[in-house]
């Protein structure tokens, strides 16, 4: 077994940019992107606000996905690691997709519908919320992309936990005989 080399981005700087970003992403597409003071004649003053989710509920999942994936990292294979590397790249892009493609015109419109203020001019303030949540998935592709071409240089868990195999094949009254003779048939035979 060859010893495996060092690299800058190993399997604990993946597992933890992945959940880092994920849990950021998480959490920026969950606040309010866009607020607003809706003030009509006669009422009193109401505050409207539309979520990352009610933009872009694909990235709800996304981020839970790649937070996900670095957990499968942990006790993966290279094989398994490289693919969850290019799976959490291929569901970044599709995020940061979802997010710039995504109008907020209609989110606005429920919320003003919701908070019962048709008919009121409203200006809308965008939060930088938005742009962590990008920024996150951007973080987070990048760590995939890393992730599957640096996978095959990290060390994989020892298969000291595997179930045992069988040594050799041999059938029960075999086994019978070699205990009878004072041998041990768990034991792998003398070379």
């Amino acid at each position: 077994m060859s010893a495996a080399k060092p690299t800058r981005f190993g399997r604990g700087t993946a597992i933890l940019s992945l959940m880092g970003t994920g849990g950021l992403a998480f959490f920026a597409v969950t606040r309010p992107w866009w607020n607003a003071s809706v003030v009509t004649a006669g009422m009193p003053k109401t505050d409207v606000s539309v979520t990352g989710s009610s933009v872009a509920p694909l990235a709800v999942g996304a981020a839970l996905l790649i937070v996900a994936a670095a957990l499968g990292i942990v006790a993966g294979s290279t094989a398994i690691r490289r693919g969850l590397g290019g799976f959490v790249a291929v569901v970044a892009l599709g995020a940061v997709i979802a997010i710039v493609t995504a109008s907020g015109q209609s989110a606005q419109q429920t919320a003003l519908d919701a908070a019962a203020v048709s008919g009121a001019e409203v200006n809308w303030n965008q939060t930088v919320w938005h742009f962590v949540a990008l920024a996150g998935f951007l973080v987070a592709g990048l760590c995939g992309v890393l992730t599957a071409l640096k996978a095959q240089h990290w060390a994989v868990m020892s298969a000291r936990f595997d179930a045992p195999q069988p040594l050799r094949d041999v059938d029960s009254s075999d086994t019978w005989k070699m205990i009878d003779q004072g041998i041990d048939p768990t034991e792998e035979p003398a070379q």
